[in-house]
């Protein structure tokens, strides 16, 4: 077996990590490499692109420079790429030369490349994120060199963190969302293994193939149009063993050919975005809202259920919404596409003229606040989707809510997002859309007073808001009137919710009443022994979905949208308790700093490995509620004995080494008082 780095083979690189996961190799870039750039060499090439080729460099002025295909300007580097490339057996590997002077990144991104960094002097710090974020769409642009695409994104919640010092290596698949900080002055190469495609490799060997078949070079049959024999007669040709041994040989031959010689290709310009009119917000009708100062907060009283709840709910309802507001303005005028924008401007007009009790109940939705989530992050990336789902999301949530109270100009197109194919959700109204003939992702909604056109189907309006049903409609089952609504396939969950397809579908028929039976016994019972706990419930958690595969209960971007099981009434009693704690303290954490390092890790004695700060907050604040639950109870889980014990641990272990501000002291305290 041929050794490719130390310890480790080529064939087991292939087999085990190629496109598969990164690699970190300890002292692993002398292996691959076999040279070393010095500084000057990396400033003398940063010169000479700067002259040459500026279209290739990237910086920022002080800080970072960044060479793409610098082999192309450095002979000893083009002589490497070109040995490496006959030693690996791929067609296209060149070198790229990052330089930084100071600490600082270019930002988290994907590529349609392999890539390994070489770390020659200093060291980064990186993140390698989940692959499966990155839209489908997205990767075909980027592989087909779509020039409005810049790969920008962002970090994904699971990603994996490499510290990379001088003479390291790490391997870094194509499609992995990324991003390397240098914590320093620093010097590094990345040699890139360039992606190939058959549509690039082979089209040219099949029309060199089906150009010597007559019926490929002889005139098409007309007048008459082509039918399906015409087409299976072409198609026949590679079908014939003798065609495709022909075309196996070119491939294989122009493969060795390409592998043979290094000739690096200058990447294609970018054009400027389509320019829209930009989107405004008119803030008079919500100023109301913001006026004077917010009201203090005493978070050693926010530990259970009732007093600061309602409080802390509409201070961080207020808060997601000028965000929203900023997000959805900024983004608008930036989609490239005037219909979207114009939809975006009429959202926003809706939204900021909603009563303000309306407007801040839509706030807390788990729908708003993981937009509101999402679209920060794609912010702070540099990324920007085509087509933006996103502002399409945005309209498809807030429909019930601008419907009801009246608010969208009439015969203005709306464009919304389906949240599965053939069905419009309207999560709010508690409401799915059946639209079996659409296609596409995007349906568009026009309102004329009494009724909309939704993809030119003509519906009431009552039916977007939830107050009738008609054929088209198919009603979501709820836990009572007002209660918390099991949520449906959703494209916004599959696609953004950290579970991503492993979120839970919801349960039909009989399986859904049973599951909703067991969820009211439960809260039933929560009333009968907890009061505050069951109408925090019933305030904080919208949207229910049976448990059927490890989860947590909520997450913090989508507060609200619990995952619960549904085995015995005190199970689910537990859990909902736990779920509806976890979105109070989501709220607290959206609203206060709580530590001075909140991913610094903390081992409290009875975890068997260390969690970061936040982590071991949030989970002592749950057991806490937990606890609390089963005290009023009287009765706890055998598996549960060991609660108090490791809610002490938990608790001395963020005294000790938390670093928590004074509001995270605050809540510490009120956690600590609760001790028995």
């Amino acid at each position: 077996m041929t050794e490719f780095v130390r310890g480790l083979s080529y064939e087991r690189f292939l087999a085990e990590y190629w496109r598969r996961k990164p690699l970190f190799v300890k002292g692993g870039a002398h292996d691959l490499l076999g040279l070393t750039l010095s500084y000057e060499e990396a400033d003398a090439i940063v010169e000479q692109v700067r002259e040459q080729a500026p279209d290739r460099l990237a910086h920022d002025p002080g800080r970072i420079e960044f060479v793409k295909g610098a082999d192309a300007l450095s002979p000893r580097l083009a002589r490497r790429a070109g040995e490496l490339q006959r030693r690996l057996g791929w067609p296209r590997v060149t070198f790229d030369v990052s330089r930084t002077h100071a600490p600082g990144s270019i930002g988290c991104h994907f590529d349609y490349d392999d890539n390994f960094t070489l770390q020659q002097d200093g060291s980064k710090i990186w993140r390698i994120g989940s692959p499966t974020a990155v839209p489908e769409t997205d990767r075909r642009r980027r592989v087909l060199e779509d020039p409005s695409l810049s790969g920008q994104f962002y970090l994904t919640d699971d990603y994996e963190e490499f510290v990379v010092e001088a003479g390291d290596l790490l391997y870094i698949p194509l499609f992995h969302p990324h991003w390397g900080t240098s914590t320093g002055r620093s010097l590094s190469l990345t040699m890139t293994c360039n992606l190939v495609t058959p549509l690039t490799e082979l089209w040219p060997l099949l029309h060199e193939e089906l150009s010597g078949h007559r019926a490929w070079w002889h005139p098409s049959p007309l007048p008459a149009a082509p039918d399906e024999q015409a087409l299976a007669d072409l198609l026949d040709v590679l079908a014939d063993p003798a065609s495709r041994r022909r075309v196996l040989a070119r491939w294989q031959e122009s493969r060795r050919s390409t592998v043979a010689r290094h000739r690096p290709e200058p990447a294609p310009p970018r054009p400027e975005p389509v320019q829209v009119s930009p989107v405004t917000v008119d803030v008079t009708p919500i100023k109301p809202l913001f006026t004077g100062a917010a009201p203090a907060v005493d978070l050693a009283k926010a530990v259970l259920p009732g007093g600061t709840t309602t409080l802390l709910a509409d201070l961080s309802a207020k808060r997601c919404l000028k965000r929203l507001l900023v997000l959805a303005r900024d983004r608008a005028g930036a989609c490239g596409d005037p219909r979207l924008a114009a939809s975006v401007q009429a959202v926003v007009n809706g939204l900021t003229r909603l009563p303000h009790p309306a407007l801040l109940a839509w706030c807390r939705t788990p729908e708003v606040t993981s937009w509101v989530r999402q679209a920060e992050r794609e912010r702070e990336a540099g990324y920007r989707r085509a087509p933006d789902t996103l502002l399409a999301h945005l309209t498809s949530f807030s429909l019930p809510e601008l419907l009801r109270h009246e608010v969208p100009a009439p015969g203005v197109p709306l464009v919304a997002a389906l949240s599965a194919p053939g069905q419009l959700a309207v999560m709010s109204a508690g409401r799915v859309i059946e639209l079996p003939d659409t296609a596409g992702e995007t349906v568009t909604v026009e309102v004329h007073g009494s009724h909309a056109d939704v993809a030119g189907v003509r519906l009431p309006s009552t039916d977007l808001t939830g107050e009738t049903a008609g054929p088209h409609v198919t009603v979501l089952p709820a836990l009572a009137e007002n209660g918390p609504r099991l949520l449906p396939p959703h494209s916004w969950y599959t696609a953004f919710h950290p579970a991503g397809r492993r979120f839970p579908q919801p349960p039909d028929g009989t399986r859904a009443e049973e599951f909703l039976e067991t969820v009211a016994q439960a809260v039933t019972l929560i009333d009968k022994v907890w009061p505050p706990a069951a109408d925090d419930i019933r305030a904080s958690l919208s949207r229910l979905t049976p448990a059927r595969t490890p989860l947590p209960e909520t997450v913090p971007a989508f507060r609200g949208a619990a995952v619960v099981p549904a085995t015995t009434p005190l199970e689910t009693a537990r859990h909902l308790c736990r779920a509806a704690a976890q979105t109070r303290y989501d709220t607290i954490a959206d609203l206060y700093t709580l530590s001075e390092e909140p991913g610094a890790a903390v081992r409290p004695p009875s975890v068997e490995t260390a969690l970061p700060v936040s982590t071991l907050l949030r989970d002592t604040y749950t057991a806490v509620n937990e606890r609390e639950f089963l005290r009023h109870h009287g009765e706890a889980p055998h598996a549960l004995a060991s609660l108090p014990e490791r809610i002490r641990d938990a608790l001395t272990a963020l005294h000790d080494d938390g670093r928590l501000t004074p509001q995270g002291q605050a809540l510490w305290t009120g956690l600590s008082e609760l001790e028995p």
